[in-house]
């Protein structure tokens, strides 16, 4: 009896010593997929790259058969990212094996592991277009359903706002982005200081959701389908977009280390009498899917609404109507533990979702909501802007949409997680304007500064009202700074936020080049700076220890080196001082290379510039070739008739550019002038009539 209890444990320690799979994507058993889609497996600790072969990983549809497949591991050395080398078929079960082999890092082994998922089926014409009609209508039933007419467009005048209050505000600059609820062409991205003094705006199309300073120290936009990365110059170095969907145009966060996340948007053909029999048999619904690439833009994290939310949570929506707006994720905060908060306008809920294997570790809100609510009556609705504080608590913009009264909220909440417990410990809404209240359908940001001050963007403020489109309160609830957009044009405000942002920019590296290069010089070429005083740019034969150093004003944007060594390579970077002793400076920009021209190819080239005219000619011929060419032998010219026989010929010295040759005793007809010297020659036809 003994042994056999032993034996058992024996098994048991075994069973356990194995490494179990803690996430992969997409979730087992769900539906909705895309047929040309990855799949993502990570065990959660370092793996034996050595151990990760092909044979490992059997991926069958039940209707396309086996895939053959192609792998990489994410940077963290923890994911695998499997990629089929043809799509999936519609409406089938794609069943993925992992077979046994693989290990961990310490030589751990994997469990084999085994789950399915289900790709949607081929939607039709009609509702495909139905789709795009619903993404489209989307974006406006956000802001309500005002049209071009209420307001025909007029132009805003210089500087487009109005700063109204300007009295101890954060010193630090502010960005936003406008664009307008009729359309107009108004949109922009701005950055401006408090006095109003424009440090940096630009027209941009579609609307300019995102605009901000992120995590990484470079500027993020939303336009157009994607987001752009800027360096310091306002020069577009990256753009980021969802795998497998739509990009949303809500949220991008990206961190130092290259780490980003934003969302898609997960549009599909949903049986809705599952719910009730009443509703519509083929509902279009939008979902969300949030997506976390590494630094090299491996997709290592994938979390599908559809996948953990039943539609019916969209409280507000019409769920009888065949078009439904189900989750409208609209903010994504990553916590100190690394996992993420994430804001559920249309379900009323903010959650924490675990990043590691995607569970939900909370819900504050909704109908699923977990947490008791104290001293706040009305709990927040719509909202927007979910964000953490450094001790833990949420700031949220409660648009309030279905409160009653409907007035919009900056809020504060303290959350005790052990105890699922929220506590409301500050709100503000804004004064009435000429006896209008504060009121937003849609949009909004709260943002709490270091000094304790907060930044409030109202959204979709009401039209015409005079109300602001965001103010700066301090900590006894006083404004400090408030911006008023011209307001004729309907022109609405997404977020609001401050940065501090006195940028000494290097010169661009897309903007870098050299040109113009010899065998002995060369030009280097670089943009204008943000905040330069003088450039510093150094140059080195390849491989040489020492650089030569050249200093040269902020207003010289090109600089041409001289006595370089022919058919040699060489390096050269620039970086940027913004006080004229230096003493504030950026970093060096990356290293561009190029190789002088060897002497004979630079002459051999030269020689191919010749100019012969008029042709056709008559008693008079002019020659001319570029003036930095220089021959190391005197220069011949010869008239050939078709046979190639020289007909005349001239001599001339190898210190001129040009020379006018008579033609006169020559008959009429076609020939051929050779032009000769440094053992090189180019023949050109002419005519002499």
């Amino acid at each position: 009896m003994k042994k056999i209890i032993l034996l058992i444990i024996l098994f048991s320690i075994t069973i356990y010593s194995q490494a179990q799979i803690e996430y992969v994507a997409p979730q087992p058993g769900s539906q909705y997929q895309n047929t040309d889609r990855n799949i993502i497996l990570r065990p959660g600790e370092i793996l034996d790259l050595k151990s990760i072969t092909s044979s490992l990983f059997e991926v069958n549809g039940s209707l396309s058969g086996i895939h053959s497949i192609s792998y990489k591991t994410a940077l963290d050395n923890k994911t695998i990212i499997i990629h089929p080398d043809q799509p999936f078929l519609n409406s089938e079960e794609v069943t993925f094996n992992l077979q046994p082999g693989l290990k961990l890092a310490d030589g751990q082994p994997v469990n084999p592991y085994q789950f399915s998922f289900y790709t949607k089926r081929k939607y039709t014409a009609a509702e495909q277009q139905g789709i795009a009609s619903f993404r489209q209508k989307i974006v406006q039933d956000e802001f309500g359903s005002l049209t071009p007419q209420q307001a025909p467009f007029k132009n805003s005048p210089s500087p487009f706002y109005d700063i109204l209050v300007n009295q101890n505000a954060t010193p630090s600059d502010v960005f936003f982005s406008n664009w307008s609820l009729f359309d107009s062409p108004t949109n922009r991205w701005w950055i401006i200081k408090n006095n109003g003094d424009s440090v940096y705006s630009t027209p941009v199309s579609f609307n300019p959701f995102f605009f901000d300073l992120n995590h990484n120290g470079y500027i993020t936009g939303f336009s157009v389908g994607n987001y752009s990365m800027l360096d310091s110059n306002y020069v577009t170095i990256k753009t980021f977009s969802a795998v497998g969907y739509p990009t949303d145009l809500h949220e991008f966060q990206i961190f130092p280390d290259g780490h980003y996340y934003l969302f898609g948007d997960d549009d599909e053909i949903v049986d809705m009498t599952q719910y009730d029999p009443s509703y519509q048999p083929n509902a279009t619904v939008e979902g969300n899917v949030i997506q976390e690439f590494d630094a090299a833009d491996n997709l290592i994290f994938e979390w599908r609404t559809f996948d953990y939310f039943k539609v019916t949570e969209a409280i507000h929506e019409n769920l009888a109507n065949g078009f439904i707006d189900a989750t409208h994720s609209n903010s994504l905060e990553e916590d100190v533990d690394g996992n993420i908060v994430v804001s559920f306008r249309h379900m009323d809920q903010i959650d924490k979702i675990n990043i590691n294997n995607g569970k939900i570790m909370w819900r504050l809100g909704g109908q699923k909501n977990q947490f008791t609510f104290d001293n706040d009556s009305s709990i927040f609705n719509y909202q927007h802007d979910a964000r953490l504080l450094s001790n833990g608590d949420l700031t949220v913009f409660d648009n309030n949409v279905f409160g009653t009264p409907d007035y919009a909220y900056a809020r504060e909440y303290k959350l005790n997680i052990s105890k699922l417990k929220a506590t409301l410990v500050w709100s503000y809404t804004h004064p009435p304007v000429n006896g209008v209240p504060m009121t937003s359908f849609g949009l909004g940001s709260v943002q709490r500064l270091d000094n304790g001050n907060t930044m409030i963007c109202w959204g979709k403020v009401p039209f015409m009202s005079g109300l602001a489109n965001a103010t700066e309160i301090d900590a006894q609830n006083n404004i400090v700074w408030e911006i008023l957009y011209t307001p004729e044009n309907y022109d609405v405000f997404y977020r609001t936020l401050r940065h501090d942002w006195s940028p000494c920019a290097r010169p661009s590296t897309s903007l870098l080049s050299t040109s113009k290069i010899t065998a002995s010089s060369a030009k280097l070429n670089w943009n204008a700076s943000t905040g330069a005083k003088k450039y510093d740019i150094e140059y080195q034969k390849t491989g040489a220890s020492k650089w030569t150093s050249i200093i040269v004003g902020a207003n010289v944007l090109s600089y041409n080196l001289t006595g370089l060594k022919a058919g040699s390579n060489y390096q050269w970077h620039i970086k940027t001082y913004c006080t004229k002793s230096g003493s504030t400076q950026s970093n060096f920009s990356e290293l561009v290379t190029f190789k002088t021209k060897s002497a004979r190819l630079e002459n051999q080239q030269k020689a191919l510039v010749i100019n012969v005219f008029p042709n056709p000619a008559h008693s008079e011929l002019q020659v001319n070739w570029s003036p930095d060419f220089t021959a190391s032998s005197d220069i011949y010219l010869e008239l050939l008739d078709n046979l190639g026989r020289v007909i005349k010929q001239w001599q001339l010295s190898n210190n001129v550019y040009q020379a006018e040759l008579s033609l006169t005793g020559i008959p009429k007809g076609n020939y051929m002038i050779r032009f000769i010297t440094n053992n090189q020659q180019q023949i050109s036809k002419l005519v002499i009539e």
